[in-house]
């Protein structure tokens, strides 16, 4: 598995396996893709502490271009600007906090192949933070699986349920050795 570079990802992008709307070539970093605030987040809401027993319940709160405050102490889900659609089976992003420094924590995540739409980051804040609309906010890195992961997947897009092949070792082999030259632009 590996990350791909800004070329790969230009490619992947405008080859369709991966979409992201609305995107400029300004959004592409050297290995990532800048994600930027959407128009609203939704704070956990629990007086009496977070209990899996229970429905959470959330506040809504819009997100304009003057902005909106994160209280310190409270968990937001905070929605993405860009909708991000994985044509690939072999494609996994991940997402990346790019402004710690602001005063709020975003925990890394990896997203499922096949994922279609906006994200929900969850946010803590450990200082009074100002989100505002279109600022970037996470980065969105792409890795591209190699053969057993590709394999595993196949089956489940192809025919809606995750196929029961066993692949032997050299075929694994010969996969591999594919996925490392087209990842070092040999075919």
């Amino acid at each position: 598995m590996g990350i791909c570079n800004r070329s790969e990802l230009s490619a992947r992008i405008s080859g369709k396996r991966l979409q992201i709307e609305p995107f400029t070539m300004d959004d592409l970093g050297q290995s990532c893709v800048d994600l930027h605030v959407g128009g609203c987040m939704w704070r956990l809401v629990a007086e009496k502490g977070i209990d899996p027993r229970v429905t959470q319940k959330y506040e809504k709160v819009k997100i304009t271009v003057e902005g909106a405050n994160m209280v310190p102490g409270n968990l937001y889900l905070i929605e993405t600007r860009e909708k991000v659609t994985n044509r690939s089976n072999n494609l996994l992003l991940s997402l990346n906090q790019n402004v710690s420094r602001l005063g709020y924590i975003s925990m890394p995540s990896i997203v499922e192949v096949g994922h279609s739409g906006k994200f929900l980051i969850p946010v803590s804040a450990v200082s009074l933070v100002r989100v505002v609309w279109g600022m970037p906010f996470v980065r969105m890195q792409v890795l591209e699986a190699g053969m057993a992961v590709k394999k595993m997947y196949e089956g489940h897009f192809a025919n809606g349920h995750v196929e029961n092949k066993q692949y032997t070792k050299e075929e694994v082999k010969n996969e591999s050795k594919t996925d490392i030259q087209s990842t070092n632009g040999k075919k």
